[in-house]
């Protein structure tokens, strides 16, 4: 059977992180700039994690995890 997911996911778990980064990959000519984008995820301890969108708004019953 084949599923579509429509509108946003919802989490169930979730924890919060926070990271910065800053590049000057694009002043260097380079065509994606994601030199900022990706310092901050290693900034935020998630280099390595899959990161999709979700919703902004957290449900009450969703589960605060933690990072590791």
């Amino acid at each position: 059977m084949n599923y579509k997911i429509i509108g946003n996911r919802i989490p169930f778990e979730y924890f919060l992180t926070k990271g910065k980064g800053e590049s000057d990959a694009y002043s260097q000519g380079l065509p994606y700039e994601t030199g900022s984008y990706d310092d901050a995820l290693n900034n935020a301890g998630i280099e390595n994690t899959n990161v999709i969108e979700y919703t902004s708004v957290i449900p009450t019953e969703a589960k605060k995890i933690s990072k590791r």
